[in-house]
C-alpha cells in the first residue's frame, strides 16, 4: 500500500521573488496538484511550472503571463474582483475539494501585513478539517493545528521555533525537546513571552494541547 501523503502547493501573490527557494521547494515536496493564484501564477510561469488549476479574480497577474497560461489549456476558475472572499480562501477551499492532506501556502508574505494576516485566517479552511497546512516563505514556516492535538518535531538542535494562540486561549500546552519547556500552560494573547523564540534541544520535540488554535512557527532562516 501506498502511504505517502497527497500534497498541494498552493501560490498566491505575495512576495514570491526568491526563485530558487521555491523551485527548491517544489523540487523537495514533490506536489501532486499545483494551483497558480492570480499573480501567483507568474512565479511558475518563470519556471517553467505548468499549474494543474488557475484560481482568481486575475486583477493583478501580467495579461501576457495569463494569455500563454490559458493558451496551454489550464483549467481557469475566474471570480468577480467584487466579492466576499479572497482568492486565497477560493483557492484553499477548491485545494480541499480533492482531499490533500498536506498543503503548502507559497507567496502568502510580503509588504502586506493585512494580506498576511488574512491568509494565516485562511488556514483555519484547511485545520479544521485536520489537514496539515504549511504557509512557507524563505524565512518561516508557519502550521496551524486546532486542538485537540499531539505533534512530534524532528528538528535539529538549535532550531528557533515559536508557539502563538491564534484563538483567545489554546491549552493546556505541554512541549518538551526544547530550550524553555512548557507543562499543561494556557496560553494566550498576553503570554507570547513565554513561547516566542524558543530554541530545539535533541529530536524528537513534541507539542501537545488540548483545545484552540494553535500556530507553530519553525523559522527558516533569520
Amino acid at each position: 500500500m501506498d502511504n505517502r501523503k497527497r500534497k498541494a502547493a498552493v501560490f498566491t501573490g505575495g512576495d514570491l521573488s526568491d526563485t530558487a527557494f521555491y523551485a527548491r521547494q517544489l523540487e523537495q515536496t514533490q506536489p501532486d496538484l499545483v494551483i497558480g493564484v492570480d499573480k501567483g501564477a507568474e512565479l511558475l510561469d518563470r519556471l517553467g511550472v505548468t499549474p494543474d488549476l488557475l484560481v482568481g479574480d486575475f486583477d493583478s497577474i501580467d495579461p501576457k503571463v495569463l494569455k500563454r497560461l490559458s493558451a496551454k489549456g489550464i483549467p481557469t476558475e475566474t471570480h468577480p474582483v467584487r466579492k466576499d472572499q479572497t482568492d486565497t480562501e477560493l483557492a484553499l477551499t477548491r485545494v480541499l475539494t480533492v482531499y490533500p492532506d498536506v498543503i503548502y501556502l507559497y507567496g502568502a508574505t510580503g509588504t502586506r501585513l493585512d494580506h498576511m494576516l488574512s491568509s494565516i485566517d485562511a488556514m483555519t479552511i484547511a485545520a479544521e478539517q485536520g489537514v496539515e497546512i504549511h504557509l512557507i516563505d524563505p524565512h518561516n514556516d508557519l502550521s496551524l493545528y486546532k486542538g485537540p492535538q499531539q505533534m512530534t518535531l524532528e528538528l535539529p538542535a538549535g532550531r528557533t521555533v515559536s508557539l502563538l494562540p491564534l484563538s483567545d486561549t489554546a491549552g493546556p500546552v505541554t512541549i518538551a525537546g526544547f530550550d524553555y519547556p512548557l507543562t499543561d500552560a494556557m496560553l494566550t494573547r498576553r503570554t507570547s513571552g513565554w513561547t516566542v523564540s524558543n530554541v530545539t534541544t535533541a529530536a524528537p520535540q513534541t507539542i501537545d494541547f488540548d483545545a484552540g488554535w494553535l500556530l507553530v512557527n519553525v523559522v527558516l532562516s533569520e
